[in-house]
């Protein structure tokens, strides 16, 4: 082979390698900044379903009174993990999105125990449509480290680039609400909530967090009598008016399958 032949072959090769990098460097960069750009900015009023209300077909308000109460987000939790459950979730995410509303997944303890199962839920999520997907308690409960909530938050968002995140903590005893926010005070993609339902003061400390790291504050509601007697639930009006005085976004626990949410559903309707 000549010469002058060699740095011709030279020269193709070396202009295709460019061209290769070219192509490939606008989905690469895409990749990279992405992932953590899409704002979580909505405001929402929120409902949980619970699964078993679902699947037992038990009595629930129906889609559009919901969104005709002003709800935005509407959602349902993560039980078992089986396929028929996840056929439930993403037939339900269809029928949220039909109404007009967007819809989340919920996975925390005491069904989530496993941290590498954690990943694999939230690739589902995303999976089925999901516009959000809560995380409750993987800290205050599971004892996440930042490195573990972080990558299971990442895993959701190369699984959809446009994915949100709710994480849901409670600050006592261990700052567990202080740590999601400024462990997830990078991503926009992620809100935190506080799920305190017994001082009603954690809302003020969500407002002062939520500002300090630039995120809009968001708070569960209890109206479905659940594990105890909560003050939130007990004392309902209260806590829905110092919430709007708040101007903070609120989250309600929850269409429980025994009926028990029909007592207060008004008080949650017209929040």
């Amino acid at each position: 082979m000549g010469f002058n032949k060699k740095i011709r072959i030279g020269i193709i090769l070396a202009i295709t390698f460019v061209l290769i990098v070219q192509t490939m460097m606008p989905a690469y960069a895409a990749k990279l900044i992405v992932l953590r750009r899409t704002a979580y900015t909505q405001h929402e009023k929120g409902l949980l379903i619970d699964i078993r209300t679902l699947v037992r077909n038990a009595p629930a308000p129906s889609l559009p009174d919901v969104r005709a109460a002003n709800f935005t987000l509407v959602g349902t939790y993560v039980d078992t993990g089986s396929n028929t459950e996840w056929n439930t979730i993403a037939k339900f995410v269809k029928q949220v999105h039909a109404a007009g509303m967007r819809a989340f997944v919920m996975m925390g303890p005491p069904q989530l125990l496993d941290y590498q199962l954690a990943p694999q839920w939230v690739k589902k999520a995303a999976t089925v449509g999901a516009d959000v997907v809560e995380l409750d308690e993987l800290v205050g409960n599971l004892d996440f480290t930042k490195d573990q909530l972080l990558s299971v938050i990442d895993a959701g968002l190369a699984a959809n680039r446009g994915l949100q995140f709710i994480v849901t903590e409670f600050e006592y005893p261990n700052h567990a609400l202080s740590n999601a926010f400024e462990w997830t005070a990078s991503y926009p993609s992620v809100r935190v909530a506080n799920d305190d339902y017994v001082t009603i003061d954690y809302i003020d400390l969500e407002v002062q967090l939520a500002q300090q790291y630039q995120k809009i504050p968001l708070t569960w509601l209890i109206f479905s009598k659940g594990s105890a007697d909560y003050e939130c639930y007990l004392h309902l009006t209260d806590w829905i008016a110092y919430t709007q005085q708040k101007n903070v976004d609120a989250l309600f626990f929850f269409v429980d399958p025994w009926g028990d949410w029909q007592t207060q559903w008004p008080l949650a309707a017209s929040f």
